[in-house]
């Protein structure tokens, strides 16, 4: 079977973009579900790589669901997509590239106001007690999520991280240090976020950066920024495995994997080829680049979890 960037198929056939209309069909671009493992399924049929492996490690799967259209007929008023990934996993060099070849809106966390909320540093705080702060930090957090969401103009949109990354991964992290009514607090603002009300935060796709911990770590270190001095391993190797339950087992949203663990030239080479699938989602094709982005070369953008 052809792979070709663009291509995709929805974990047990469930589109979850029903607008997209065409008599085309659409080859498998390294899709893999998150229920199946080699495990899980029985020897033959078709292969397809499992999520988060090398584009050569395959495993098979029976019963593929029938193809899916590639073009939109009808683009919707917003694409929203967010970009998640551990601390020093290079969502920044990321957004930057984007930046730098496309005209989608990129939103990055705004880190300068955690910081300095009138001369408060709620970050530092933080992370120097975060039995006392953290819940004051996360309060504020999702008001500056909600801001920057409904505030931001822009069709293609794209979030450095989103609040089922606050919930899921930093709340759940540091659960520890929370009370019952702090954990029901924020319970409730996560639910009022993400299901489907006037002001919640929906996203069709998330871009998953996803990086090893010490590479992660050795970044940190290097960036050298105050706050996350003290940062571990061990912490930065929870944050991992939480973010991996979440993206890669728990989560309802499409997930695109971007390995964060190559160099500045082979991430650009996987950055491209990610906004090209991007494009080929939204408007049916197009590149979409600007005139910094160059040619494109065919090639896999990485692997495409569609949840069941």
């Amino acid at each position: 079977m052809d792979r070709e960037v663009g291509g995709m198929i929805w974990g047990g056939g469930h589109n979850p973009h029903p607008q997209l209309q065409s008599s085309n069909r659409i080859a498998l671009l390294l899709v893999g579900t998150p229920a199946t493992s080699p495990e899980a399924v029985a020897e033959g049929g078709n292969q397809v790589p499992q999520p988060g492996c090398h584009p050569d490690v395959t495993i098979p799967i029976q019963n593929l669901p029938k193809f899916f259209p590639t073009h939109r007929t009808k683009m919707p008023k917003k694409f929203n997509i967010s970009l998640e990934g551990n601390i020093g996993s290079g969502k920044t060099t990321v957004l930057q590239i984007i930046s730098k070849m496309t005209d989608f809106t990129v939103i990055p966390e705004p880190i300068d106001n955690w910081s300095n909320l009138k001369g408060i540093n709620l970050l530092q705080n933080s992370y120097t007690d975060p039995k006392e702060h953290f819940f004051t930090l996360q309060m504020y957090i999702y008001l500056t999520q909600l801001q920057s969401y409904h505030m931001t103009p822009g069709q293609i949109r794209i979030f450095e991280r989103s609040p089922h990354s606050s919930h899921k991964v930093f709340v759940e992290g540091r659960k520890q240090h929370f009370d019952q009514a702090k954990t029901e607090v924020c319970n409730e603002w996560y639910k009022l976020l993400v299901n489907n009300n006037p002001i919640s935060f929906d996203l069709d796709l998330i871009l998953y950066i996803k990086t090893h911990p010490e590479i992660a770590l050795d970044r940190i270190i290097k960036r050298g920024r105050h706050e996350e001095k003290d940062l571990s391993l061990k912490t930065i190797s929870e944050l991992h495995l939480l973010h991996e339950q979440w993206l890669l087992i728990e989560n309802k949203i499409p997930v695109l994997i971007i390995d964060g663990n190559k160099d500045m030239i082979e991430l650009e080479k996987e950055v491209k080829n990610t906004i090209r699938v991007i494009k080929e989602l939204t408007t049916g094709g197009s590149t979409g680049c600007a005139a910094s982005c160059g040619p494109t070369t065919p090639g896999p953008a990485g692997p495409i979890v569609w949840p069941q």
